[in-house]
């Protein structure tokens, strides 16, 4: 039985929005839907095309955002503006008026109420952990490789940037290794997880 998914790149389905371009890469549980708001977590990216632009109001949700190619500057309705370099993720409440500004490709992570979640870039020889009762994925910014021999029938298996590895439901804990022919301070891929709140 496999516990992980790959889902490439051309895989990924792509929606417009009011700023740009969405691709959703997972969404939870199977069958729900972001139009019906009846989903508990969604992962997804957005390629901003506009200066300017309004985030839909999501109330119930928490909102993990990360930029991933350029800096961007956040302002949330009643507070200060923020910077937000690429590659660091910030989280606010998603039925918060926010507007963003700068163009940029960015990683979202959407959570319902009762659930948590983070978003970390990491870089070639740094370890993704997946423990019993997430969901957790790696997205590639670059191609690189995973190793781990426990769980792939090879002990190894090799994706393209824009590919996104889903691992869930698996019952122990696992150490997966991010590999890749880059200098070691780049970061090659982000690491997201979330888990309902005990």
């Amino acid at each position: 039985m496999h516990y992980y998914k790959i889902i490439k790149a051309d895989q990924q389905r792509e929606t417009q929005w009011s700023g740009g371009v969405t691709r959703e890469l997972a969404i939870y549980p199977s069958g729900s839907s972001y139009t019906n708001r009846d989903f508990q977590v969604r992962l997804s990216t957005a390629k901003i095309n506009l200066e300017s632009s309004e985030f839909t109001s999501l109330p119930g949700y928490t909102r993990l955002i990360m930029p991933l190619n350029s800096n961007v500057r956040l302002k949330h309705e009643g507070g200060s503006e923020i910077e937000l370099a690429a590659l660091k993720s910030h989280t606010f409440d998603g039925g918060v008026q926010t507007t963003s500004y700068g163009k940029c490709t960015d990683l979202n992570l959407m959570l319902y109420t009762g659930w948590e979640g983070s978003m970390l870039a990491m870089p070639p020889g740094a370890a993704g952990l997946f423990h019993p009762g997430h969901l957790m994925w790696i997205y590639c910014l670059h191609p690189l490789t995973l190793d781990c021999p426990e769980l792939f029938p090879e002990g190894r298996v090799s994706l393209s940037a824009g590919d996104l590895f889903q691992m869930k439901e698996y019952q122990q804990s696992l150490s997966i290794l991010i590999e890749a022919d880059w200098n070691a301070r780049t970061q090659v891929a982000v690491f997201a997880n979330a888990w309902q709140k005990r």
